[in-house]
């Protein structure tokens, strides 16, 4: 059983030899986990327990999670159990624990308002309630299908979600009340639902450097596509889901030896027309608070923080991830402490200091549980967007309003 620990405001967050999931309040300090017994990475060898987060809902109050024990001579055996994965659901907010035995495959995870349940059995995917959730919904996928190295993106209000599986071979939208499962034929990496969750784009990739976005309704019907020069992802939604932006390529080659020069595009998410661009800015990294804020990478200028209304932006100092709450606050993580940044005034403030080495990227799920950030150890490290890029005299980055002559027309779906 995982045990409750807690942090009082200043107070360094430990937990050597322990592995988990933990949640840091931004504004007071205050943070809280659920740990067990797991390796200290890199530094001892393995004590009882792994202990691996399928998921959490939006809240933070749901969290699926699986663990793993290791014995000799036989490698690693599921906490508790006998079967080849063993999946428990744990209730935050009172400590409850429940077993979820009708799920034995290596993946499952859970919906944003923490009500469906959507993972493997021993051979297919099934969903079920939280409330009962011994009884399963199959989800069958089509005969044949890739059903390796499994990804969702769930709509907001948990009605659909896409699976994409086989390393972004196939994606399937899965109506999580009928279980019904319908083939896209796009091979993408993730899609990105509107927030209302009417609308979901994808990228589609035609050829090396080409494809096209498509916008399709809630029942996977195409509404428009466009195409652009990208080997980028789908993109993300302002929060009144009016704009959505997206890296694409701005020229072919910024200088010898150097590859594309992207910018990002903003485009309207009905229309699909290029309202906005940020002209040397590469890897946007997201939508501040419910504003037309955004804040981007640039070459060689730092982050940038952009206000598409007023056609401006200004650099920031380090790299900032804004919170979906406050339109003033970004997070600033070194890897192990976590400071605000205030983007009007730029001053920054210690929230955290923590000794377990957080991971706090979207490479390791959601960045936020409601107004809290949430985060699991150990993490070793790794490369990121753009590491490395950047041409010896990159362009100023700037903002440029459309509409713009060489904008890809937009292709309208049947019957839009």
């Amino acid at each position: 059983m995982p045990q409750h620990v807690t942090f009082a405001p200043g107070e360094t967050i430990s937990a050597d030899g322990q592995a988990g999931i933990f949640f840091l309040d931004p504004k007071t300090g205050e943070a809280e986990g659920w740990v067990v017994p797991a390796a200290t990475f890199p530094d001892s060898g393995p004590l009882p327990f792994s202990f691996t987060v399928g998921g959490c809902s939006a809240d933070g109050g749901e969290v699926v999670y699986t663990c793993l024990e290791p014995k000799a001579n036989s490698g690693p055996v599921p906490c508790g159990g006998g079967a080849h994965e063993l999946w428990y659901l744990l209730d935050t907010g009172s400590g409850e624990r429940t077993r979820l035995d009708a799920f034995t495959g290596p993946f499952l995870t859970i919906s944003p308002d923490g009500s469906t349940l959507f993972g493997q059995t021993a051979d297919a995917f099934a969903l079920a309630d939280v409330s009962q959730a011994g009884v399963q919904r199959p989800a069958a996928l089509p005969a044949d299908s890739d059903t390796s190295y499994p990804h969702v993106d769930w709509s907001a209000d948990g009605g659909r979600l896409v699976l994409t599986t086989g390393g972004a071979k196939s994606t399937f939208l899965v109506d999580t009340t009928s279980g019904r499962v319908t083939p896209l034929n796009i091979a993408s990496y993730s899609g990105s639902w509107s927030p209302d969750g009417a609308r979901l784009v994808m990228w589609k990739q035609i050829e090396e450097g080409q494809g096209e976005f498509r916008m399709l309704d809630r029942d996977g019907r195409l509404v428009w596509s466009k195409r652009a020069s990208s080997n980028g992802t789908s993109g993300a939604w302002s929060a009144d889901g009016s704009l959505l932006y997206a890296e694409v390529q701005d020229r072919p080659a910024a200088s010898p030896g150097f590859g594309p020069l992207d910018r990002v595009d903003v485009m309207d998410g009905t229309t699909g027309v290029t309202r906005y661009r940020i002209r040397s800015g590469f890897c946007p990294i997201g939508w501040v608070g419910e504003t037309h804020r955004l804040l981007t990478e640039s070459y060689g200028f730092r982050e940038a923080l952009v206000d598409l209304a007023a056609g401006t932006l200004k650099f920031i100092d380090g790299y900032g991830i804004p919170t979906p709450f406050d339109p003033n606050l970004a997070i600033l993580f070194d890897g192990s402490d976590f400071r605000s940044y205030d983007l009007t005034t730029g001053a920054t403030k210690l929230i955290a200091h923590t000794t377990i080495g957080p991971a706090w990227d979207t490479n390791h799920g959601a960045l936020f549980a409601g107004n809290r950030l949430v985060f699991t150890p150990l993490h070793g490290g790794h490369g990121g967007c753009g590491e490395g890029a950047g041409p010896e005299n990159p362009p100023r980055p700037e903002v440029v309003v459309g509409p713009f002559a060489d904008d890809a027309p937009v292709t309208r779906g049947p019957g839009q």
